[in-house]
């Protein structure tokens, strides 16, 4: 089975400020990162890279249909990053809108997750957020898809039964709702 080494990052983009400068080299290091990683790839240091974050795009709008749109000019810090990922064919992967206001509406994907290849990412699913802010990212989940899954991996488990606290375990038996938890039930249901 041939050996995977794949590139696994995770970026932190903070929202833009009043620092002009600041803002500038934040955005040149992440461009910076993310060259270097395509880079690594393109040249069989590596053969793959995963890079994922909270980006903070907020005039970037990612369609459904894969599809970009930016509001702002061409020099926009949105603007540069949309032409490196081009420039660089890395793919972003998610679509929809990963920020949920104070009113519980959806509104900007703020959170990607970067590949070298459209193949290497598999179901992007969005959960609850975590912690219970009123403004909050959701939670995102996916697969990646590795280039050669030649073998089928076996993994065995092997349970502590003598680290169980048996005492908590059976009270939180006996004080389950079980009417209330099976009712309109059956066998076949989940």
């Amino acid at each position: 089975m041939k050996k995977e080494t794949v590139i696994v990052g995770c970026i932190y983009r903070p929202p833009p400020g009043n620092n002009f400068a600041a803002n500038s080299l934040v955005d040149n290091e992440i461009n910076l990162a993310l060259r270097a990683a395509k880079s690594a790839v393109h040249h069989k240091k590596n053969t793959g890279l995963l890079i994922a974050g909270h980006f903070n795009f907020p005039y970037v709008k990612w369609l459904n249909d894969g599809s970009v749109s930016v509001f702002g000019n061409e020099d926009s810090p949105g603007s540069k990053f949309i032409e490196l990922l081009n420039g660089e064919s890395l793919y972003q992967h998610v679509n929809k809108p990963t920020f949920r206001k104070a009113n519980g509406s959806l509104s900007n994907t703020l959170d990607y997750i970067i590949t070298d290849s459209p193949y290497r990412k598999h179901y992007v699913n969005d959960s609850a957020p975590l912690g219970a802010r009123e403004q909050a990212h959701l939670t995102l989940t996916w697969e990646y898809q590795l280039a050669t899954c030649t073998s089928e991996v076996s993994i065995s488990c092997r349970y502590k039964y003598n680290q169980v606290e048996y005492a908590k375990l059976n009270k939180a038996f006996e004080t389950a709702n079980w009417d209330k938890i099976f009712t309109e039930q059956d066998v076949n249901s989940s």
